[in-house]
């Protein structure tokens, strides 16, 4: 007997039926022979129903409909979404043995993830320069933003505050989405799809071990009750010593250079949701505590200088269903960050002894509220008018030690944004996207963001679509107002930055048989905020830099294959420049290739994975190069020891490579050797 479709979700992309009735005519053709859902319904039956939401669960299910989020903030399928849209689900998590979101990302075609053994930053499209905390990427988790109120922060590692085992799938739109998301979506949109209680429906329990001491542990409970609610809850926590680190630029220390136990790292996390009917209640903390082996910012080498990064949010949705073709979607979400660094100096000159702690503390709390309605009313058209406002009612950065104060700053800021954004099918096989953003805030100009795309569905499966876009950036509070005059000069001159994008993305999707895309852009920048150095007095400071370009070619692939053997691949080809001075942008990797493939072992529950990372030289802060490396990683893992039961070995960088992350000019070194061969187990149970 069939189920009635009651989730929010299901209801969701019930009523977007007709903007992805080409992706499931697509899927109703090309599912493959060794799929293991259910057959999808008749093309018959597809024909018969004028909306998805009168076909049962189990119909849905087989479909196979590959919709994202993220592009448009509302579901849609692939193919129509405005822009190259990456899909990542959580069978890839397990099978690849992916344990942060950052492990997740670097397997994405044109994403590059650097590590300074404090934060992982990320690269798009040959951008991640040095000093940067990943503020260019939106991270949002179900519509709630997670960047940070002071620094912007994408948190991407360990100090992301949900498990990404309680993800079920990740996102990535590439292209501006300032004109509907604001600031900080200046090129692109991270989007984290968490599971809810009905996907648990019971109990997970999750252990794990690691090279360096790394000890990991879960528990998540989660159930759907008989009147539809939903609940979660789940708790994580890891912890690792890290290797045994040696830095020649440190070779007259007391250590000859040799550093043991700084490189340690110390997380938990909590989440939550409840849903019901029509509201959504999300509620998460995580706190990171992570030592610096590196002796950054000039601080006493092979002490325990350290960082900790704690971050909490209440988010509160709700949706109601005005209509059959209407949804409103009002939220209020709190949101709090604290991070504190601590820091020793040799204040005695005697060479290595740290007599005096230096501290370095932000402080954020904000409140946001927004509306966003989305109507299919009018003929051949999609509409989505939204607007939300955010206060920030502290935004307190702070350095002192026994000796004084040397930063002492505290305020408040309000932004705000009204946009709206049309669907507009003017012909059977053709779209024009169109959407503008007005947003304001304290202390800045206000900005206008606008996108247009042209698609084209040349057939069932496949889309043709030409893109443009602006966004813009706003300087946040650390790059503006925080310096101590010695390691740091504030800049409160700084101006927002802004991106135009041209692009032309072809896409091909048979679901569950193959999929291809190729991808053709053009970024210019003007005003990008970098860290420099100022020529006066040699102190760091962020400045606008006049302008950068960006021209590349991306090509992505995946293939499926009778038995259950798949394979997935990516090439990028990208080349960042500084256009004022006609250079190479430091950190920006010219090709990046990405090559993937699982296959089942003799049994379908028993499955070997294997990938390669290829990244090219980069240039480095002192005009280096690092030399071009290729890490492979490889997961077995299994579920044939009882129902429930999932077991899982992975080795990262299986053949030892010595690979090199460049770095800021807070370092001694100019680049930092990355991890070599290492080792994980895990094991978990569900019921």
């Amino acid at each position: 007997m069939p189920f009635e479709v009651t989730s929010r979700r299901a209801r969701f992309a019930a009523r977007s039926a007709r903007s992805v009735l080409a992706a499931l005519t697509c899927a109703a053709c090309g599912a493959s022979a060794f799929a293991q859902e259910p057959e999808p319904p008749a093309t018959e039956e597809l024909e018969q129903a004028d909306d998805l939401a009168e076909l049962s669960l189990e119909d849905l299910l087989g479909i196979e409909i590959e919709t994202v989020h993220g592009a448009s903030r509302r579901a849609q399928s692939s193919l129509e979404a405005p822009s190259s849209v990456a899909l990542i689900e959580h069978s890839d998590f397990d099978l690849f043995d992916r344990r942060t979101l950052a492990e997740v990302l670097r397997s994405i075609g044109g994403l590059d993830v650097t590590n300074d053994r404090n934060y992982e930053h990320l690269g798009v499209r040959g951008f991640n320069p040095l000093g940067d905390y990943n503020s260019r990427v939106l991270l949002s988790l179900e519509g709630h933003r997670l960047n940070n109120a002071i620094y912007d922060t994408a948190p991407i590692g360990r100090d992301l505050p949900i498990d990404i085992a309680l993800l079920e799938r990740v996102e990535f739109a590439r292209g501006p989405g300032s004109s509907l998301y604001g600031s900080n979506a200046f090129f692109g949109v991270l989007e984290l799809r968490p599971k809810t209680g009905g996907d648990i429906d019971g109990w997970e329990l999750e252990a794990g071990g690691a090279s360096f001491g790394g000890l990991e542990s879960r528990a998540t409970f989660g159930k759907k009750l008989a009147d539809g609610a939903e609940w979660l809850v789940s708790a994580s926590a890891f912890s690792t010593d890290g290797p045994t680190l040696t830095y020649d630029e440190f070779a007259g220390t007391p250590t000859d250079g040799t550093t043991r136990g700084t490189d340690y790292e110390e997380s938990y996390s909590f989440y939550s949701s409840w849903l019901q009917g029509d509201w959504t209640v999300l509620g998460g903390f995580g706190s990171r505590e992570k030592g610096i082996p590196t002796g950054s910012f000039d601080t006493v080498f092979d002490a325990d200088n350290r960082t900790t990064d704690a971050q909490g949010f209440l988010d509160v949705a709700w949706r109601p269903e005005l209509a059959a073709d209407t949804e409103l979607e009002a939220r209020v979400a709190y949101d709090q960050y604290d991070y504190d660094g601590v820091y020793l100096y040799d204040t005695t000159g005697s060479g290595g002894l740290a007599e005096e702690p230096y501290f370095d503390d932000g402080h954020a709390t904000s409140l946001c509220a927004s509306l966003l309605l989305t109507t299919t009313t009018w003929t051949d058209h999609a509409v989505s008018v939204g607007a939300e406002a955010r206060r920030s009612f502290a935004l307190d950065q702070h350095a002192y030690d026994v000796f004084g104060d040397y930063v002492d700053d505290e305020r408040q800021r309000t932004n705000w944004g009204v946009f709206a954004d049309d669907e507009w099918s003017f012909a059977e096989r053709w779209r024009l996207r169109s959407g503008l953003r007005f947003d304001d805030a304290t202390d800045d100009s206000p900005e206008l963001s606008p996108r247009l795309g042209l698609i084209w569905l040349a057939d069932e499966c496949s889309a043709l679509k030409l893109l443009y876009g602006r966004s813009f950036r706003a300087p946040n509070a650390y790059e503006s107002f925080y310096g101590d005059g010695v390691l740091s000069k504030p800049n409160p001159a700084l101006q927002p930055e802004e991106i135009e994008t041209y692009e032309l993305v072809w896409e091909r999707v048979v679901a569950g048989q193959w999929r291809a895309s190729a991808s053709i852009y053009h970024y210019e920048i003007s005003d990008m905020i970098v860290e420099g150095v100022d020529p006066s007095d040699g102190v760091p400071i962020f400045q606008n830099q006049e302008r950068a370009i960006a021209n590349g070619l991306e090509l992505e692939g995946e293939k499926h294959f009778d038995g259950g053997s798949r394979v997935r691949a990516s090439w990028s080809l990208q080349k960042a420049m500084n256009d004022t001075l006609d250079e190479e942008l430091v950190n920006s990797p010219r090709q990046l290739g990405k090559l993937g493939f699982d296959t089942p072992l003799g049994y379908d529950d028993v499955r070997l994975a294997l990938e390669a990372q290829a990244t090219s030289a980069r240039l480095t802060y002192d005009r280096d190069r690092t030399e071009p490396f290729v890490v492979v990683n490889a997961t077995l893992l299994t579920r044939r020891l009882g129902e429930g039961v999932e077991l899982a070995f992975g080795v990262h960088n299986l053949f030892d490579s010595d690979y090199y992350d460049p770095v800021g000019s807070e370092f001694q070194q100019d680049s930092l050797l990355q991890d070599g061969r290492s080792f994980r187990l895990r094991l978990s149970i569900s019921r």
